[in-house]
């Protein structure tokens, strides 16, 4: 069925639009291998530590991150407010864009709490590596897996909703984007459960990786993603609770 020209003029948009969003994706290929590449020489290397240790091991990260993490009390708010008031480097500075900004600070101190217990218990050492790669696929980054998907439903507009006018530049661009999923190690079915995902099993695999090993890399990865998880939610609750308690100074009543 022939389409209309507004219904044109809304798929050349979608054709015009692929190129740059495309992009970041792309651009992100060379770090991405660069981390994948460091994550398989760690597994082929593994001498995996006992399970004891790496329970120990995750213990003790959460341990160090409670030191690093604000708490979202209203005291502790209110002792923030004085500190960056008094402080005057920071005067000025508005309290939620100084929590904010600690985020990147705290996904540092993280990375270092990993290499330091990944000198004895090795898999921390792949894992940091491992959740650096979801930190640029997911929202701490680019979003490169967002980006991809919402590509795929470009595509499939164009090749269901714009008449079949475009087939070279929808083959064209197909071919690009399938290229860019396996460029990333990145699952590219929609219909399997990690579509998104970085292909992590791949590197399992190419290592040689019994089902235990797999499963304690995939714990500690969860571990480190879940601590970066924790610190968001931490500040962000901070913040509602300045918001409600103190962001605006009270009315004196005469």
């Amino acid at each position: 069925m022939a389409i209309i020209p507004a219904e044109r003029a809304l798929c050349n948009k979608m054709v015009y639009d692929f190129d740059g969003s495309i992009s970041p994706a792309q651009a992100a290929k060379g770090g991405i291998r660069d981390k994948a590449n460091q994550a398989q020489a760690l597994l082929n290397n593994l001498t995996s530590s006992s399970q004891s240790a790496i329970d120990t091991a995750i213990s003790d990260l959460r341990s160090q991150v409670d030191l690093v993490i604000p708490t979202d009390t209203l005291n502790d708010m209110r002792q923030l407010k004085a500190f960056i008031e008094q402080c005057e480097y920071l005067s000025g500075l508005s309290p939620i864009a100084a929590m904010l900004g600690a985020l990147d600070a705290i996904y540092n101190k993280i990375n270092s709490f990993l290499d330091n217990i990944g000198a004895s218990v090795p898999e921390f050492d792949i894992s940091k590596i491992l959740s650096i790669i979801n930190d640029l696929l997911g929202a701490r980054g680019p979003n490169i897996s967002d980006l991809l998907k919402n590509l795929d439903k470009l595509l499939n507009c164009i090749a269901l909703y714009c008449g079949g006018e475009y087939p070279a530049q929808l083959s064209s661009m197909t071919a690009a984007l399938g290229q860019t999923y396996s460029d990333l190690n990145i699952t590219s079915n929609p219909a399997d459960p990690n579509y998104g995902l970085f292909d992590v099993t791949k590197l399992y695999d190419n290592a040689g990786l019994s089902p235990t090993q797999k499963l304690q890399i995939d714990l500690t990865t969860a571990t480190a993603d879940g601590e970066k998880d924790r610190a968001e939610a931490t500040i962000a609750s901070a913040i509602d609770i300045y918001k409600e308690n103190l962001l605006w100074a009270p009315i004196p009543i005469n």
